[in-house]
């Protein structure tokens, strides 16, 4: 004996039958959509950072342009200050022959003192009587 199936029992378990089909077959369709979504959020937001560090690179790179163009125009101006000598010793001789040809322009008093750490050198004003030698052997050491 087999079993007999009306007309609408049949029709609700060919319906069933496929709706499980599609819910079987659609889920690996819909977990791949929802890879594919979440890649291209991850990506859009890796992109997004990588554009926002280019625009900061290339604001910090006018910034050190500007900086470098200012520091060369500064250089410009003190290279004609500049010593060029052999030795420290000579480009030491040749900065105090100018700080002495100063002091003496300018009615100031330049103190030589030695110290045990070093040689410091310190002006003061003095407006009637310019020393005229500077050193350890003046008056003014």
């Amino acid at each position: 004996m087999t079993p007999s199936l009306s007309p609408r029992d049949r029709r609700a378990l060919v319906g069933g039958m496929i709706t499980v089909a599609l819910l079987a077959g659609a889920r690996p369709l819909v977990s791949s959509a929802a890879r594919w979504t979440m890649n291209t959020r991850e990506e859009t937001a890796a992109l997004a950072a990588e554009l926002a560090t280019a625009q900061a690179s290339v604001q910090g790179a006018a910034i050190a342009r500007d900086s470098l163009v200012a520091r060369r125009l500064r250089l410009a101006t003190l290279d004609t200050m500049l010593f060029e000598a052999a030795t420290a010793g000579l480009a030491a001789a040749m900065l105090a022959e100018r700080l002495s040809d100063a002091a003496q322009s300018s009615t100031a008093i330049c103190n030589f003192a030695a110290t045990r750490r070093g040689r410091e050198l310190s002006f003061r004003s003095r407006c009637r009587h310019p020393s005229p030698a500077i050193g350890p052997g003046s008056r003014a050491f």
